[in-house]
């Protein structure tokens, strides 16, 4: 009699230990999906704040596209910005030529680093000639730039049949 209430007792002990072991890692995952959630919406809170600084400085912008992805091997944001930007009219141009002077197109990806978007690629695009330069940076833990390198046109994300859209 006694045999069985002991084994009683330990087949209890183990539904036990099995179910707090399953409450305990059902709370984890909902804490680890929690803090993903909250890092994944600030990424994408930053990438809408840099683009909405990107486009107050500039008026020549008719069209944008926007996405941001959070980098959970590097933990950082990385966000992804196309323009397509307004020809100039010969009355802004007479106006303001630096404005003008810029690209037709470009896209840039970000990473956001010590409280800053660092350029990890920037590639511009100009519609006359069909002209495209990229530049791609490297960034140190501390935020620093080491190195960039430019690469070819082949090789620009900036399709040309992108192009085909102008205002």
């Amino acid at each position: 009699m006694r045999s069985v209430a002991i084994e009683d007792n330990r087949r209890t002990w183990t539904f036990g230990a099995v179910g707090a072991a399953a409450l305990l890692g059902a709370v984890l995952l909902q804490v680890r999906s929690s803090r993903l959630n909250k890092k994944v919406a600030a990424c994408k809170a930053l990438s809408e704040a840099l683009d909405k600084t990107v486009r107050d400085s500039s008026p020549r912008i008719f069209e944008g596209i926007v996405d941001y992805a959070w980098d959970r091997k590097k933990e950082r944001c990385l966000a992804s910005i196309e323009y397509h930007y307004k020809p100039c009219d010969p009355k802004t141009a007479k106006k303001n030529p630096e404005l003008c002077a810029g690209p037709d197109a470009d896209i840039g990806i970000y990473a956001f680093l010590d409280g800053g978007a660092k350029p990890l690629v920037m590639c511009e695009r100009r519609y006359e000639p069909a002209a495209a330069a990229c530049t791609e940076s490297v960034y140190g833990i501390d935020g620093m730039l080491l190195t960039s390198r430019e690469f070819p046109r082949s090789s620009s994300p900036l399709k040309d049949e992108l192009f085909d859209r102008r205002p």
